[in-house]
């Protein structure tokens, strides 16, 4: 993810929005789409934070709360479509969320990579609980079955406040992948993932809860494994997409410097041609013997002006 970083500092914003509490904000991060917000409760969901920023749009799958063994530690990181966006939330930096004081902080491309990679470190972890009723049921730590549903058939303007409507009451939900259906264009499929398998299982036998509106989903078991598949299916076709507009951008730039090119060119022939028609004007103008016989008066005349009287 790249942050449209050009330098400088926000302007305005109150206190708290250095990084390390200084007395100004890092270059590295001036104008950043990121941040970081710490000291919230740890039952705070996903639809808690977007209400939070309501106003300011975050896009599907911006925000990664932290969680230690499928408990959640009320920190959570949040990357912003705009970086006005990300600097009006840095000016609710010491403000309450839930009856607690929240510290919000700009954070760079390279710390919010970090959250994302520990996420998913985190997400192959299972909770504490999880590892001690396998060794002692099992003899050995080994991970639940699956801890992650496949919805598929999502109306297409489905958020991930929708998906934490269906399944949040009684379960924690970890992290929420939308993506556009590869079977359906009009449609969605998401990647829910469940702190612990207990909760999945749960949601998934729990089919009063498969609903939309009126629309019936059809949920599945799913894996982590073909959760980060499609996370990197995603990342790269939003490459190919920002690489693409990008060509789109320098190719209308180089048919503008052409048309240009083409535009000046025909000017300087125009000019041209008329200063060759301007020059033979002149030319058939001083080849005229009448032209002559007329300077040979004037010359005589100017010559001779009594006898002219």
């Amino acid at each position: 993810k790249l942050s449209p970083s050009v330098g400088g500092s926000p302007g305005g914003g109150g206190g708290g929005l250095s990084p390390r509490g200084g007395g100004g904000m890092s270059s590295a991060v001036a104008d950043t789409c990121y941040v970081k917000i710490s000291g919230m409760c740890q039952n705070t969901s996903y639809s808690d934070l977007r209400k939070y920023f309501q106003g300011l749009y975050i896009p599907h799958n911006g925000i990664k709360i932290m969680t230690v063994n499928g408990s959640r530690t009320g920190v959570a990181y949040i990357e912003f479509s705009r970086v006005s966006s990300a600097q009006k939330a840095l000016q609710r930096n010491n403000t309450m969320f839930r009856d607690r004081q929240v510290q919000i902080v700009p954070i760079g491309d390279a710390e919010f990579e970090q959250a994302e990679e520990k996420s998913r470190s985190q997400q192959h972890q299972p909770p504490q609980d999880v590892v001690g009723r396998n060794a002692g049921d099992r003899g050995g730590g080994s991970l639940p079955s699956f801890n992650v549903l496949y919805v598929e058939d999502l109306p297409q303007l489905t958020t991930e406040q929708d998906i934490m409507k269906m399944f949040s009451a009684t379960c924690t939900i970890v992290d929420i992948l939308l993506a556009p259906s590869p079977n359906n264009r009009r449609e969605f499929v998401a990647f829910v993932l469940f702190a612990r398998e207990t909760e999945a299982l749960s949601a998934l036998e729990d089919t009063s809860r498969h609903y939309i509106g009126f629309r019936q989903l059809r949920v599945r078991p799913s894996s982590q494994a073909e959760m980060l598949q499609a996370k990197e299916k995603q990342r790269r076709a939003n490459e190919q997409l920002l690489k693409e507009e990008a060509d789109q951008r320098e190719e209308l730039l180089k048919d503008q410097k052409r048309r240009q090119q083409v535009q000046a060119q025909l000017q300087l022939q125009q000019q041209q041609q008329q200063q060759r028609e301007e020059s033979a004007m002149q030319a058939r103008y001083n080849s005229d013997p009448r032209r002559r016989n007329e300077d040979d008066n004037q010359i005589h005349d100017q010559q001779h002006p009594h006898k002219q009287q």
